[in-house]
């Protein structure tokens, strides 16, 4: 998939365990905003498009650039990490019987 606005770079982290995979994706497009609760807590909304072939499940962590090589997953969260977003549902999208590009976010 080539898009004008798919020119990000995202860094994914995967738990598993054995520990945490951590990969690099590019030609990815990747938005998130944070906003205040009215009890005072941090919400992270985000949506991410990634290219055919490329995949993402539910529970990984986003981190928009290139994010650091290891991690402590107990404590690489959201509220701690500018920038950094956890997966809340997937979506492939199909054109014309194959698969075209993934969306991942939480809404």
């Amino acid at each position: 998939m080539t898009h004008p606005l798919c020119n990000q770079t995202v860094t994914l982290y995967h738990p598993t365990p054995q520990g945490v995979i951590r990969r690099v994706v590019t030609g990815c497009f990747y938005h998130w905003q944070q906003t205040c609760l009215a009890d005072g807590l941090e919400e992270t909304t985000f949506l991410l498009v990634l290219p055919a072939g490329e995949s993402v499940s539910v529970g990984d962590r986003v981190l928009a650039g290139i994010g650091p090589e290891q991690v402590v997953w107990e404590s690489f969260l959201p509220v701690n990490t500018q920038s950094l977003s956890e997966v809340a549902y997937v979506t492939p999208y199909y054109f014309m019987g194959r698969l075209h590009h993934t969306e991942a976010g939480r809404k």
